[in-house]
């Protein structure tokens, strides 16, 4: 360690001696130990004077040794790793039965999705039944208008044949009666025609 780093560590500047059992600062660079002393370096900032000291007292013949700083980083590693590990834990419980209420909604809303389909095509079924009915109802209807309409006309033209031949017959009856009527009547005309000449053949 140079001359200036050992006088401003002593002024506190770039390092400190805590007590065995005071609250640890910072992150355990190295432990060490000498006869039966034993040294923890602990380092606030980016380990430069931390390693710095440690090198140091590498040189000096101390050796590494876990201390109580090392046993209570390991401890709260385990601590924090048990807990990272109950924090995740805790996560995928949370996001497994996210995703199971997710997939619950989602068949919930695809239940819902088909009863409303099926609700829909049985009214369009229905709706497609009554108009069907109301369909042939009308052509029924119509067929039966047209049936109606065609037995009309039917009896119409048989009215009219019936009609037409009472007329002719009347015709041929009424031609047959002034034939008749002229047949007498030339018959009388002939025969007082024959009376005319036998009176005249008297005389």
């Amino acid at each position: 360690m140079r001359r200036d780093d050992r006088a401003l560590g002593r002024q506190g500047y770039y390092w400190r001696v805590q007590p065995s059992g005071a609250e640890l600062e910072g992150e355990l660079v190295c432990s060490l130990a000498k006869e039966h002393t034993l040294v923890e370096v602990r380092d606030t900032g980016g380990h430069i004077y931390g390693n710095r000291f440690c090198a140091f007292f590498t040189g000096k013949g101390w050796t590494e040794q876990e201390g109580p700083g090392s046993q209570v980083e390991r401890e709260r590693a385990k601590r924090e790793s048990e807990a990272k590990e109950a924090r995740e834990r805790r996560e995928r419980e949370e996001e497994a039965e996210r995703q199971r209420t997710e997939a619950i909604e989602q068949r919930k809303q695809e239940g819902q999705e088909k009863a409303e389909q099926a609700k829909e095509a049985g009214e369009r079924k229905r709706e497609e039944a009554q108009q069907a009915a109301q369909e042939a109802k009308e052509q029924a209807e119509r067929k039966a208008e047209e049936a109606k309409e065609q037995a009309e006309q039917h009896a119409e033209q048989q009215k009219l044949g019936r009609e037409e031949t009472q007329r002719k017959e009347q015709e041929a009856r009424e031609h047959k009666k002034e034939a008749a009527e002229r047949e007498a009547e030339q018959h009388k005309t002939e025969e007082e025609s024959k009376q005319t000449e036998r009176e005249a053949q008297r005389e």
